[in-house]
């Protein structure tokens, strides 16, 4: 996460979160593979964010907790899942995704928006708003 021009792991936001009193939960994010996709995201009700990511990938470990953060905010608004790439090269063919991470909004079964590469939390708060008006 980038607090102004310094990033922070998730090991530091969780250790923040304790310190202020604040619950961190490693597991609001839902883990997508070939087998669940199509029920939990082309099948959805709601607008589904779903992260494509390299477990090896720096930027991907960046993004992790801002994915907690958003699908805590979004709670019961939208779904908010990941991908590991290595193990669903399927999907990551289907939706042409070349790098890590990408950021999908599908909406109503279909990709309504996408992100390649690390964004602002706020970027991506703009991104599931627009799904969430459209």
């Amino acid at each position: 996460m980038c607090l102004g021009k310094y990033y922070i792991t998730t090991c530091e936001i969780k250790t923040l979160c304790e310190i202020f009193g604040k619950k961190y939960d490693m597991e609001k994010v839902m883990n997508v593979t070939s087998e669940n996709f199509n029920e939990v995201v082309l099948n959805s009700k709601v607008p589904v964010m779903v992260g494509f990511y390299d477990k090896f990938s720096a930027p991907c470990k960046i993004l992790a907790p801002k994915m907690e953060i958003l699908a805590e905010e979004f709670n019961e608004i939208i779904t908010v899942t990941k991908i590991d790439v290595e193990f669903n090269q399927n999907i990551v063919i289907d939706y042409f995704v070349k790098n890590t991470p990408a950021i999908l909004i599908f909406k109503n079964g279909v990709v309504f928006e996408r992100i390649i590469g690390m964004s602002s939390i706020s970027e991506y708060k703009l991104m599931i708003n627009r799904a969430l008006e459209d």
